[in-house]
């Protein structure tokens, strides 16, 4: 789990960041909703940018600027802290129990990716690589370190209607032209179009849940029949051909 970009341009203000992202934060993933300042949990203790995902769960947002021992402890502290403080937030998500890690980087050293491998199993985190784009254009956030979405792994977190849905979707990924991406080595899985994400997969209670950005905010929709699916498809298949703006 190791990468680098050639740009060291130094990752953006953590305010900076925040703005980019609530403008657009289907840049980071489709469903997102960023929470307008920091996220204080206990003391000095505090998520610099934090969100609710599609489906409720909160996300946990960190820079990686130095990879020392303070930027270690400062992650265990955010995650200890948040099991007890967690009933007591300021913000009301509604998966409360169930937070997820992200670390944006601009570039990640081989010891830092060797590291965070490890913490992994106790602390599930997911790296993401701001790239500027050298023409004007939107920035990327591209996954670090992760292979192919474990398929079996996934549908097993799923009732028979959600693990049908699930391999109809990603068959449909493969099949559209150009090829959507399927991005996640758990979940949620983010599907990434020629313009960026362009939705995410959820698995909540057994069910799946298809999460994109609508004109009046998030719309995530619980895929547990053909007609469901047929529609998530049609919305995929609409977005990368240009037919739907991306958010």
């Amino acid at each position: 789990m190791s990468a680098k970009h050639p740009a060291q341009d130094a990752l953006p203000s953590a305010q900076d960041l925040r703005e980019m992202l609530r403008q657009r934060p289907a840049l980071l993933e489709p469903g997102l909703q960023l929470l307008p300042d920091a996220l204080r949990l206990e003391g000095e203790v505090q998520a610099e940018i934090a969100a609710e995902d599609a489906v409720g769960r909160p996300v946990l947002i960190l820079r990686g600027r130095s990879f020392d021992a303070a930027f270690y402890d400062r992650l265990l502290q955010l995650a200890v802290h948040w099991s007890t403080a967690a009933g007591r937030l300021p913000v009301g998500f509604r998966r409360v129990d169930e937070p997820r890690w992200m670390l944006l980087v601009r570039s990640l050293p081989v010891e830092a990716a060797r590291r965070i491998e490890l913490l992994q199993p106790s602390l599930p985190l997911r790296v993401r690589m701001l790239v500027s784009d050298d023409g004007g254009g939107l920035p990327r956030f591209l996954p670090v370190g992760e292979g192919p979405p474990p398929v079996e792994a996934l549908a097993a977190d799923l009732g028979g209607e959600g693990r049908l849905a699930l391999l109809r979707v990603l068959r449909a990924c493969a099949a559209i032209r150009p090829a959507l991406r399927v991005e996640g080595s758990g979940w949620p899985l983010v599907l990434r179009g020629t313009d960026g994400p362009c939705a995410t997969l959820h698995a909540v209670d057994g069910r799946l849940n298809f999460a994109t950005v609508a004109a009046d905010g998030v719309d995530c929709r619980v895929l547990n029949g053909e007609e469901s699916v047929d529609r998530a498809i049609d919305l995929l298949l609409r977005r990368q051909a240009g037919v739907i703006a991306a958010a």
